[in-house]
């Protein structure tokens, strides 16, 4: 694939919940009410180990998670790795699915539980530098499809420029319509983040990295085809791309190995 058409993929389909990730990074709530639909909001810790401390660091979060899940934490959590990318240092711990009463309910958990002790002991003396996020889900522009065997997340991390809003949002509906309607057969999902200087994310699920690659027909073609004419569409990608001043791609990987327990 051409450098710019992966860098026009990237920016409008990118994981970062996960952190989510994100990024900080995409995990999935422990089970629900057959009723009740999974929430928009996503709680994602970012989490940088003391140096030479990385090992130790996940035996104790593999413990810690066991721990949440037995003491009848109601959370199920997702841990993810940056494989791609300037800082390839941190781990992103993250659960999604939740309303936002969720949490509050659970800091009232945590604070009967005594966590902070717990965490402390098991993993928490070999962090050297913690970030949390917040982040809203938008389910109208966003088309996900849920698998098991997702590994890896790409994560964009968009900058709104000033005043750039209302064209982001404008170009972003338009492509957003034109690719479900076409069928695009990429899952991506687009959130809200809040904490730290507040991008706007887009999460792309693969299996290996050869999923990483564009699918036929390219996404220009369909975008072409669905707005009419290869004019409309480049319109279209230049109101979204330009109401961005910066961006940020990282892919991560889902460790399994370290997620609360199934």
């Amino acid at each position: 694939m051409h450098a710019e058409s992966r860098r026009r993929l990237m920016r409008i389909f990118a994981l970062g919940v996960i952190l989510a990730a994100v990024g900080a990074v995409v995990p999935a709530l422990a089970a629900e009410p057959e009723a009740a639909a999974p929430g928009p909001v996503a709680s994602t810790w970012m989490m940088w180990p003391k140096p030479g401390e990385a090992q130790a660091f996940e035996d104790g979060l593999k413990a810690h998670a066991a721990w949440r899940k037995a003491a009848g934490e109601g959370w199920s959590w997702r841990i993810y790795q940056p494989v791609i990318g300037e800082d390839l240092t941190f781990y992103v711990v993250r659960s999604d699915g939740h309303q936002w009463a969720d949490l509050d309910a659970d800091v009232a958990w945590e604070k009967e539980s005594h966590f902070f002790e717990k965490w402390m002991e098991q993993a928490g003396a070999h962090i050297a530098r913690y970030q949390h996020t917040v982040s809203v889900a938008d389910f109208a522009h966003s088309k996900w499809q849920d698998s098991s065997d997702y590994r890896y997340f790409g994560v964009s991390s968009l900058f709104l420029r000033p005043g750039g809003w209302l064209d982001m949002l404008d170009g972003l509906d338009k492509i957003h319509k034109a690719l479900v309607e076409k069928k695009w057969p990429m899952s991506y999902s687009i959130e809200w983040s809040m904490g730290g200087e507040s991008p706007i994310l887009f999460i792309v699920p693969f299996r290996s990295y050869a999923e990483m690659a564009e699918p036929e027909p390219p996404m220009m073609k369909l975008l072409e085809e669905a707005m009419g004419s290869k004019e409309a569409a480049v319109a279209a990608l230049k109101q979204f791309e330009g109401s961005f001043d910066k961006e940020s791609y990282t892919v991560y990987l889902y460790r399994d190995d370290l997620s609360t327990p199934k």
